[in-house]
């Protein structure tokens, strides 16, 4: 008779068990949400046709990218410059993070003999197919304090598509702030999440 008592226990504590197993996973994309939003900036976006062809991840994938990007993870640059006929140039710098995430930023710019230098527009990719990233309002101007240094800025944006009760859309700002010397070609750039 013991036995019989038993089993509906056991089935009863299993009940239990996998109805609290359930409660935690929205949970835990609550607070992975909450994390991107406060943390990252993140917010919630409309559907665009760019976007809906990003393939979705999860939060916690999403939140393990800007984790790696914010950290800065096994960060390498390079920088290629391109000459096309005497005054056509392409600086192009690249960040690649964590072996991974590769960021390229192309200055389009015409160079005369004279030291004077014309802005033609920039060029941006990511490597990565996971995420969009999307530049606004980038500007370059010479430099207050430095000879033959360019200063450029930009107000840029990585966009994710993530699967949380549904599909989710989701925009984290991120600033971008770099230096071109004209004298030796060299230059760099920084961002912050």
């Amino acid at each position: 008779m013991k036995k019989y008592q038993f089993l509906p226990a056991i089935l009863l504590a299993i009940f239990f068990v996998s109805c609290s197993a359930e409660s935690d996973s929205p949970l835990e994309e609550v607070t992975q949400l909450s994390v991107m939003e406060s943390r990252y900036a993140a917010i919630e976006v409309t559907e665009t046709e760019e976007l809906s062809a990003l393939p979705p991840i999860s939060l916690a994938e999403a939140e393990n990218i800007l984790n790696t990007l914010h950290n800065h993870t096994n960060a390498k640059e390079e920088l290629f410059i391109e000459k096309e006929g005497n005054t056509q140039l392409h600086v192009i710098i690249k960040q690649t993070i964590s072996n991974k995430y590769a960021f390229t930023i192309q200055l389009n710019l015409s160079s005369y003999e004279d030291g004077t230098l014309f802005y033609n527009g920039y060029e941006n990719s990511c490597s990565s197919h996971v995420m969009k990233w999307d530049m606004n309002g980038f500007s370059l101007a010479s430099s207050n304090t430095e000879k033959y240094t360019y200063n450029f800025t930009s107000n840029s944006y990585l966009y994710f598509k993530v699967a949380n009760n549904g599909i989710r859309y989701m925009k984290v700002p991120v600033k971008i702030q770099g230096e071109y010397h004209t004298d030796n070609n060299n230059a760099s750039y920084t961002y912050t999440l």
